[in-house]
């Protein structure tokens, strides 16, 4: 080796080590996931700045496991954005003094306390702590009830749809039947509502209706049995108190509700609709939407799929009724949409509408299918993020950092009818044609 090149070899160490002494204490992380798993947004960064009372956070973790040092990097990135949080990372199984000093027992727990308040966390990521420091700091969200007693979809339980087994509840998406079993399952839903920090409880109306005045948000989720008068009235009646309520229906059941939705001026039959041109798949069923009313609601939405729906109709109601109702329509097939009783007659048809009472400041969401908001459906395109953000609507409280719950998701491209039809045109024939062409020019055109 000659003297230049001991002479490079010396620089080449030298950039290094000057390299290494620059980034030493240069704190920059990137993150390569696409949900930003282990990043703050900007909205979180600003709602932990303007935190101004002491918040303690104590993190019990394994540090042989992948998963729960991931969880403690993220809270040590909001212990950075503010100097009125203290975090203090342990092993249970190292330090169980402090487990047993924080009531602590397991693992991956989190104890976030300010002053009296104490909220302990189990399943966390950016959206769950933040909640938790908002629990701590602020007053409670909300409860959300799920009533119980008609067959309805179950937000405690994971089940999912049981594609081959027999039953007689029928989806028909993707051009197969779908059945369950006894209820569907809406935990998915069920976890991000307590992400975001509220309250779920199921209400069994025929022996707990004097606790709905207890509900922020009333939810009936795809009911397979007709409701009784008597539950009928208690709703009724929790409307006319202000009550806030999300009705979620499916075709081919009688809920014994019409009667109650005549004085808001909203009606439907329990008729299977299918839209010709937007839907799921080979699923006419399926109805797949895309574009939506103006509302806040609906306003960032992009594809939402709606498997099996009824349609809400306007009826003419008494101008001297007391509850002088405001419809809004939130979710609207395409101009050729029809129904199973009206073969051939297409026209644009309601799914989903928001009423407001003028009188009793009732607020009330009516859709034509829950399936949607399912274990099986909640994960397709913004159906989840449309379910949260009618909750936080209906409780009417506005989410603080303004984000949705994080994890990772498989990519699946879902496509509509005619987004199938206009790849397989281009992929199919287009192409091939092209490349043809251009084949058969470039032989003669050598020939020449």
């Amino acid at each position: 080796m000659g003297f230049s090149d001991l002479v490079k070899s010396l620089l080449f160490l030298f950039f290094l080590i000057t390299m290494n002494l620059f980034v030493r204490d240069l704190d920059y992380r990137y993150d390569f996931t696409d949900q930003k798993i282990f990043s703050l947004s900007a909205k979180t960064k600003e709602f932990i700045k303007s935190i101004d009372q002491p918040v303690s956070v104590f993190y019990a973790y394994d540090i042989r496991n992948r998963a729960l040092k991931d969880v403690a990097d993220t809270l040590r990135l909001f212990e950075r954005e503010s100097e009125k949080l203290s975090l203090e990372i342990f092993d249970p199984i190292i330090e169980p003094s402090l487990a047993e000093k924080h009531g602590i027992r397991f693992a991956g727990t989190a104890v976030i306390r300010s002053g009296e308040r104490k909220v302990e966390l189990n399943l966390i990521d950016e959206v769950a702590f933040v909640n938790g420091l908002i629990k701590v700091t602020s007053s409670s969200r909300g409860k959300i009830c799920f009533t119980t007693g008609h067959l309805e979809s179950d937000p405690f339980s994971m089940q999912t749809h049981d594609h081959y087994e027999g039953g007689s509840h029928n989806h028909s998406f993707g051009g197969k039947p779908l059945t369950i079993h006894e209820k569907h399952g809406m935990g998915e839903a069920y976890n991000s509502m307590v992400i975001l920090g509220f309250e779920v409880e199921k209400l069994f109306l025929a022996k707990q209706s004097n606790l709905i005045s207890n509900c922020s948000v009333l939810v009936i989720a795809s009911p397979q049995r007709k409701f009784m008068e008597t539950e009928a009235d208690k709703i009724k009646k929790y409307l006319i108190n202000g009550g806030n309520l999300l009705l979620m229906l499916e075709p081919g059941v009688e809920t014994g509700l019409q009667k109650l939705f005549k004085d808001y001026g909203v009606s439907w039959r329990p008729d299977f609709i299918y839209d010709e041109s937007r839907h799921l798949r080979a699923d006419k069923y399926a109805i797949a939407v895309t574009s939506y009313p103006r509302h806040k609601i609906t306003r960032d939405l992009a594809l939402t799929v709606f498997p099996g729906a009824v349609a809400f109709e306007p009826t003419v109601i008494d101008d001297t009724a007391d509850i002088k109702p405001v419809i809004i329509p939130l979710i609207e097939t395409s101009d050729k949409a029809g129904s199973l009783k009206t073969e051939g007659l297409y026209e644009k048809k309601i799914i989903g509408l928001s009423i407001k009472s003028k009188t009793n400041n009732s607020n009330i969401v009516l859709l034509g299918d829950g399936d949607f908001a399912t274990n099986s459906f909640y994960s397709i395109g913004d159906n989840g993020r449309f379910f949260n953000i009618l909750i936080n609507e209906l409780a009417e409280v506005d989410n603080v950092i303004q984000i949705e719950p994080k994890s990772y998701k498989q990519d699946v491209l879902s496509l509509t009818s005619n987004q199938a039809a206009v790849l397989f045109l281009v992929a199919t024939l287009a192409l091939p044609i092209i490349f043809l062409v251009l084949g058969v020019y470039v032989f003669f055109y050598s020939r020449v």
